[in-house]
């Protein structure tokens, strides 16, 4: 997922040869969304589902095809350097940089870790019962606290940011 965000902040889907009208839905949602939003998308803050959705909390399918053409130039930079990794990482860092720099600043937690440590500082008990999946690839989740909540989301991750956006941490 993260590699779809940089193919979009870097433009590299402009280049993708498609032909499926489906995709080309999919990557011109995604870049709706990421548009305005990208700080959110890149940190985990904007992939959550609730039942009222708003703009702020919609969810937002990263296309896995996103992902994979940013992997597909730094596999094509290693072949056509000759097999030199370092080739590669000079490119790449540039795009890294960044994040780099933020990340080691500002260690990120997951939401579902962020949601225990809290609950635990609370001496309440969180419980994440097995998900389930839909037909079409949807999980379902419900996640127990003071009071249930159930949340349609990509899994964990996004049910803990729902809970914490819904201001229980």
């Amino acid at each position: 997922e993260f590699f779809g965000c940089l193919a979009v902040k870097y433009k590299f889907h402009k280049y993708l040869k498609h032909l499926s009208p489906d995709v080309f839905s999919a990557i011109t949602h995604f870049e709706q969304k990421f548009i305005g939003n990208e700080n959110d998308l890149m940190y985990g803050k904007f992939l959550v589902v609730t039942s009222n959705a708003t703009e702020h909390n919609e969810e937002v399918e990263i296309p896995k095809i996103l992902g994979d053409i940013f992997e597909s130039v730094a596999a094509a930079l290693y072949l056509d350097s000759g097999f030199f990794l370092d080739a590669v990482w000079k490119v790449y860092y540039k795009f890294f940089e960044p994040l780099l720099i933020r990340f080691s600043e500002n260690i990120p937690k997951l939401p579902s870790r962020q949601l225990y440590e809290s609950d635990a500082s609370q001496e309440t008990k969180t419980k994440f019962e097995n998900a389930t999946v839909n037909e079409v690839g949807i999980v379902s989740v419900i996640v127990h606290t003071d009071t249930e909540l159930r949340r349609k989301a990509l899994g964990r991750t996004n049910v803990s940011l729902d809970k914490m956006h819904l201001g229980r941490l």
